[in-house]
């Protein structure tokens, strides 16, 4: 039998404050965020929710006491502590596959809901009231009390609670990839699936069920987003995560990258880069040493001091 969890007694004892006070504390915190919209790729604006610095003292130790104890599933690659080069990793299981589908969830996040994550818990503890108030209120954002809680996009729990929540969907997404193909290959990325297979036309099937399957079950309640869906075969250009899967089976970051990664790299040796162009050329050339490092070896060699006083700068 599970044990009970007294979360308010462990938070407590982690962050060295009474439990009166923790209580007092988490009483508004679902509402305070500061909130702010980026652009999306295609269009568009996403909604990000910034918690206040006490609301995200609460979480960090929500994540420390309880959430990164609970079970993650083998397909998820996002937001898993300490595995190596999530993207290349993800995006190298479909190398060796002729067809691939992608499979998008719409608003994601948002579609997370706080009885979604008390379902998972219960695995492992008794949750009480107080239990189940706590993680209402500090871990889900609710514009007003008449509204439904969602998950906020831009709270650090989030990502890792996004996990909890799917692993019995995970489970079922797997169960299914091999009824169809026991030698397929399925990933999730965050909100995307990835299914590979060398079977003609099983891409569809899959497809097909996983579109039923979503309108049976109840936690967590997603739609597959139609418009992003993509079918893709060895013979066009395949992009997982953002990363290229190329004819020979090999993980690329693009030719279109590797155009931008010179250019800086060249306009730096000429005037040097400063403040935000200069962390912008850092962080591509970490994303290029994770993902293909053949390439960034090949641009350390040919740009030498350049390439090395970006790093250095």
């Amino acid at each position: 039998m599970p044990d009970k969890l007294n979360l308010v007694g462990k938070l407590s004892f982690f962050l060295g404050a009474s439990e009166e006070d923790i209580k007092t504390s988490a009483n508004s915190m679902s509402r305070k965020y500061k909130q702010y919209k980026i652009p999306k790729k295609n269009g568009g604006s996403r909604t990000i929710l910034h918690p206040c610095r006490p609301l995200k003292a609460l979480q960090y130790a929500i994540h420390e006491v309880l959430l990164n104890k609970l079970e993650v599933h083998p397909i998820a690659h996002a937001y898993v502590p300490n595995q190596k080069s999530p993207l290349k990793q993800s995006a190298k299981a479909h190398t060796n596959y002729k067809y691939t589908i992608r499979i998008d969830f719409e608003n994601f996040f948002p579609s997370i809901r706080p009885e979604d994550l008390e379902l998972q818990i219960n695995k492992n503890f008794i949750l009480s009231k107080t239990d189940k108030y706590l993680l209402r209120t500090v871990l889900f954002y609710q514009k007003n009390r008449g509204s439904r809680p969602i998950l906020p996009i831009g709270a650090p729990t989030s990502p890792t609670i996004s996990n909890i929540v799917m692993f019995n969907l995970d489970e079922l997404l797997l169960k299914t990839s091999k009824e169809h193909d026991r030698d397929s290959a399925l990933t999730r990325y965050a909100d995307d699936i990835y299914f590979s297979t060398n079977i003609k036309g099983c891409c569809k099937l899959f497809y097909d069920e996983i579109f039923q399957l979503l309108k049976r079950i109840d936690s967590p309640r997603l739609k597959i987003n139609t418009n992003k869906t993509l079918f893709l075969s060895k013979g066009t250009k395949r992009v997982v995560n953002g990363l290229f899967v190329t004819p020979n089976g090999k993980v690329s970051i693009g030719r279109k990258r590797k155009t931008q990664i010179k250019s800086l790299i060249y306009k730096h040796s000429q005037t040097a880069l400063m403040g935000k162009e200069l962390l912008q050329t850092r962080g591509l050339l970490a994303f290029i040493q994770d993902c293909e490092p053949e390439f960034y070896n090949t641009l350390a060699l040919k740009y030498g001091v350049h390439f090395y006083s970006i790093k250095e700068s």
